[in-house]
């Protein structure tokens, strides 16, 4: 009789124990799942603007990596502008989003070194100072940006084309471009 009481109790028991320990499984905050593909990274990316995650930054600049997204600096543009955009909008964050993005391919630490220059924020010399030793392959490249040799978005003005009135006083001038010679070159 006592055994079956206490089956009887131990039968009880795990509902009860089953609703304590459910809200509280609820209640931890999810891990952010990884990227299994580069076509996951860009729904991302392309899913941002209405849906931000920067908790996810790291994951996808690894992923990025990974997938080779980083390697053609000609074709990563939309990668690293979208990383200083996230940077740039969470600078609370932006130094804790940097050191979770590690580690990558070291062939892709200039992604890293130019969302940090390109991001707008005001401390972005420091932060990049700061990560530096995370990019020792990236010395040179770093120290330029620090000392102004490379610009930054800001440092570079889109040049505005002439008007036709300036292209036609141009050819209407006495005082014409000078061609260059051949020996002149």
């Amino acid at each position: 009789m006592r055994i079956r009481v206490a089956m009887f109790a131990a039968l009880l028991a795990i509902p009860a124990l089953a609703v304590l320990v459910l809200p509280t499984a609820a209640a931890t905050p999810q891990r952010a799942a990884d990227f299994i593909s580069s076509d996951e990274v860009l729904t991302f990316i392309n899913a941002y603007r209405h849906k931000p995650e920067p908790r996810r930054l790291p994951l996808a600049v690894r992923a990025m990596s990974r997938f080779g997204g980083l390697r053609d600096p000609e074709s990563a543009g939309v990668f690293v502008g979208f990383i200083a955009g996230v940077l740039g909008s969470n600078p609370d964050r932006a130094g804790d989003l940097i050191a979770a993005s590690f580690p990558i391919n070291p062939e892709d630490d200039w992604a890293i070194v130019r969302a940090i220059a390109h991001s707008g924020l005001p401390d972005w010399k420091h932060l990049l100072a700061e990560n530096a030793y995370r990019m020792p392959a990236r010395k040179v490249m770093i120290e330029k940006f620090l000392d102004g040799s490379l610009p930054t978005l800001r440092d570079t003005r889109a040049q505005k084309p002439p008007s036709t009135t300036e292209k036609v006083k141009t050819l209407f001038s006495r005082d014409k471009p000078k061609v260059p010679m051949v020996e002149d070159q």
